[in-house]
């Protein structure tokens, strides 16, 4: 096989997998609770992960394989770039999202006597 066609059938599948988990994640049915949450989430890391392997693969082979010279190189690194470009963007809109300072809630009046409050003499 030429180095093209390596270097081509290892994006085609990096891409493949990163869609699919997306793809598969939201088809995860049922209620938004705890459980579904989890499934969804499970779900999506183990195509991510099946993605980042591939991805890591291209990586290599694009400085393993002979005769590519430097763009062989750039397409090998390119599923590791995008891959760290959606994790920092993503970091990135959560660190914007985020209070810094978090309203100080005072507590609310009580609606019933403590259990160990004494009673008031009415005299």
């Amino acid at each position: 096989m030429r180095n093209s066609t390596v270097m081509g059938l290892l994006l085609t599948a990096w891409a493949a997998a990163f869609v699919a988990s997306l793809l598969f994640s939201w088809d995860v049915e049922g209620p938004r609770n705890i459980d579904t949450g989890l499934k969804r989430l499970d779900v999506l890391f183990k195509w991510q992960l099946i993605a980042i392997c591939i991805a890591l693969a291209a990586a290599v082979s694009g400085f393993v394989l002979q005769g590519g010279g430097k763009w062989q190189r750039f397409v090998g690194l390119l599923p590791i770039g995008l891959t760290c470009l959606i994790i920092g963007g993503t970091v990135g809109i959560a660190l914007l999202q985020r209070d810094p300072l978090p309203e100080v809630r005072h507590p609310a009046k009580p609606t019933a006597p403590a259990v160990d409050a004494v009673p008031l003499d009415s005299n």
